[in-house]
């Protein structure tokens, strides 16, 4: 009996015990919850704190707006002091337990701001929440942000705890003397200005998209069709016996693959698209020979087989070449290996012309036009009737001209188009119609007009070849004479080229059917949108206290222009300085044009040394040192570095990421060079053939930070973001 009631003694006891254990197990959860719950409020009292001062320090040195800012952006993260609408600025905050204090002296050496109470409890431990705002540190270009939340305890509070004070500090800075250098890629696969060349040009400084859109010619009444397409015109022209069938090369009827970029399929598709010279008293004609293209009117006009723009392949933007085998086949480019890996091969680019012979007879055809390049391939023209293959341009008389988009010696010249076998001319009966076919051979190849004649002596030295816009041959059919056509506009009549004959396609919004906003005129190439949207970022310094430079690269790096202009120009820096250099050069067509290559090692190494105080150079010591680094390609040249540089190309280990090759381990070379030197590096990539792994790696290991475009039209707002990150910062 003694046994069994030791027994239940010790029951007893296990149960009391079990009793506190489960009481301390139950405060152990009840502590873990609260400071759990502490935790959580610690994280968004620092999240709201430093979005609070990052806001409030892009208002210095306006202490009263710096400080609103920062209590809306307190409000939005929900932290609300009662936020008065509109707003008292001498008492803003109208919730009663909520104090404000706002500093009215720097910490000076004691490091702590004397703070002045501005509303709620006069006694602080009976306030929820206490604010504190500071613009008075670093001689006010800093802004702090000091922010305590009582937090109510659930557990704790059977311990006496019914509340804990958590509290977040942020400290961010206004940065001025800025030293920026705009390191900015002009290979050719950034392209040229508009997708159709020389039909946008620019006004008054005013920034793309803004300026002057140049479509043809309407030529004919805004209600019907132009007399090209009515048979009203003069007919073909005749001349000692012969006839001379004239067709502006840019009036084509049909184009087999559309321009739009919502239709491209891949990289590698081309197409025939409109060009422009200019007026012929314009410095801009460079591009095209002294000669210029005909038109009919004194801008000139042609075609060019342009590429889309193919990022990493092709850097130099010349597309993929047509070969006979492949349009006698149906096909386009299967000669090349990397289009067949992206879904190639692709339909060649074709252009119909529709035309009437008088007289039965042999006819010939001949095309005024200019090579893409070099390459005897890329200079040939390959022609048909009615769809059928026919023949190519003989090498002795195919149009000649080197280089692509902008090589300044390019020239027009008179080719006839032979028959494979040799044949010179094409039996064709009187009063029937026939379509010449014109397939593009290598990009860049242009074609300026085409001439049908019955003269088997013609060459391009005759009249015909010179006939003035003026006269009027019935050639234009199919789309040339659909005035819903975005490659026409204006007419007699009417107030210019941006007043377009009536187009009643009730199913396009009015902004399409006056075309404005159509491709030919709009930013599918990237250049002008990058050039445009660095300029609205320029114009957001402050030129009291910051300097800009530019660099702009492709094969090789140009220093442009050095960093302006405190030091070079002192009281005599103004905002001029800077509109007359790197605004006017942005703007330029003759100074930002496509290059080849993307040298990305010689931009940051021109980059760089812009930044170094040494004279020449404007560099300043105190002052903060940015590069910005544009590119849309993959760096693919180290030529032109300095000797004592040039041993990055043998420095294999620095890059092991994809497509690893010297010019990007010499990238790498110089973002290490920028960074051992202070230099913050932001990158910004454009379309889907920039090497994004590259230009991140480049940024982070400088301080900076990489952001991606899909598209030329997203730049205006990572320029806007770059903006804040560089000029604001949180220091604490």
């Amino acid at each position: 009996m003694k046994k069994k009631v030791a027994f239940q003694r010790e029951e007893g006891q296990s149960l009391i015990l079990v009793a506190f254990a489960i009481v301390a197990l139950v405060g152990f959860v009840g502590l873990g919850v609260d400071l759990g719950l502490a935790y959580i409020e610690r994280v968004r009292i620092q999240r709201a704190a430093d979005a609070a001062a990052l806001a409030a320090a892009s208002e210095l040195p306006l202490e009263n707006a710096a400080g609103l800012r920062a209590l809306e952006y307190l409000a939005e993260n929900d932290y609300d002091c009662g936020l008065s609408s509109p707003v008292d600025i001498d008492s803003p905050c109208s919730d009663p337990n909520v104090r404000l204090e706002v500093a009215t002296a720097p910490g000076g050496n004691t490091g702590e701001p004397t703070y002045q109470h501005i509303s709620g409890p006069a006694n602080p431990e009976d306030a929820t929440m206490i604010i504190r705002l500071n613009a008075k540190e670093n001689d006010g270009s800093r802004f702090r942000v000091e922010l305590v939340q009582n937090v109510r305890m659930h557990f704790m509070g059977l311990l006496g705890f019914g509340s804990v004070p958590v509290a977040g500090r942020a400290t961010a800075e206004n940065i001025k003397d800025l030293d920026i250098v705009l390191a900015f890629d002009q290979s050719g696969s950034m392209e040229f200005f508009t997708l159709c060349y020389g039909c946008w040009t620019p006004v008054n400084g005013e920034l793309y998209p803004e300026g002057d859109r140049w479509p043809l010619p309407w030529w004919g009444p805004p209600d019907g069709p132009p007399i090209q397409c009515s048979g009203a015109g003069d007919g073909p022209y005749e001349q000692g016996g012969d006839t001379y069938i004239l067709i502006e090369a840019e009036e084509y009827g049909y184009a087999s693959n559309d321009y739009h970029r919502a239709t491209y399929p891949g990289k590698g598709y081309t197409y025939w698209v409109l060009n422009r010279n200019g007026a012929v008293n314009e410095p801009d004609t460079w591009y095209l020979g002294d000669a210029g293209a005909y038109g009919r009117d004194d801008r000139g006009a042609y075609i060019s087989h342009a590429p889309r723009r193919i990022g990493g392949y092709n850097t130099d933007g010349s597309g993929v070449n047509c070969y006979w085998d492949a349009i006698s086949n149906g096909q386009m480019c299967s000669h090349s290996q990397w289009v067949l890996d992206l879904g190639g091969p692709y339909p060649a680019p074709r252009v119909d012309y529709e035309f009437t012979v008088p007289e039965s007879g042999d006819w010939y055809v001949w095309i005024r036009a200019q090579g893409g390049s070099s390459s005897s391939a890329r200079r040939k023209t390959y022609w048909g009737l009615d769809g059928q293959p026919k023949g190519w341009s003989d090498d002795d008389l195919a149009p000649v001209g080197n280089g692509y988009n902008g090589a300044e010696n390019n020239n027009w010249d008179w080719a006839r188009l032979y028959y494979e076998n040799g044949s010179r001319g094409t039996y064709m009966d009187a009063g029937d119609s026939y379509t010449l076919n014109i397939w593009a051979g290598g990009a860049g190849f242009a074609l300026d007009r085409i001439v049908i004649t019955n003269d088997d002596s013609w060459n391009f030295s005759n009249q015909a070849a010179q006939l003035n816009r003026d006269y009027i041959d019935n050639n234009r059919t199919g789309a040339a004479c659909n005035p819903c056509d975005a490659r026409f506009g204006g007419y007699p009549g009417g107030t210019g080229y941006n007043n377009p004959p009536n187009c009643n396609d009730p199913n396009l919004p009015e902004e399409v059917r006056y075309r404005y906003l159509d491709d030919l005129y709009d930013d599918e190439q990237p250049l002008a949108s990058a050039a445009s949207a660095s300029i609205r970022f320029i114009n957001k310094l402050d030129f009291n206290f910051d300097q800009i430079g530019l660099v702009t690269y492709s094969g090789r790096a140009d220093r442009v222009v050095q960093l302006l202009c405190l030091r070079s120009h002192g009281q005599g820096c103004t905002k001029n300085v800077i509109n007359n250099t790197v605004i006017d050069t942005l703007n330029s067509r003759n100074q930002t044009y496509a290059h080849s290559s993307t040298n990305i090692a010689d931009a940051l190494e021109e980059a760089i040394e812009a930044l170094d105080h040494e004279p020449p150079h404007n560099g300043r010591p105190g002052a903060a040192h940015i590069i910005i680094l544009m590119t849309d390609g993959q760096p693919n040249k180290t030529l032109g570095l300095r000797p004592e540089n040039r041993v990055c190309e043998g420095m294999s280990d620095l890059w092991t990421g994809q497509n690893d090759s010297s010019a990007h381990d010499c990238s790498i070379y110089f973002a290490n060079m920028a960074r051992d030197k202070g230099i913050i590096i932001f990158g910004i990539t454009l379309g889907d053939g920039a090497d994004q792994e590259l230009m991140g790696s480049i940024a982070e290991r400088t301080g900076g930070i990489h952001r991606h475009a899909e598209e030329a039209a997203a730049l205006d707002d990572i320029f806007d973001e770059l903006y804040n990150r560089i000029f604001l910062r949180l220091v604490e």
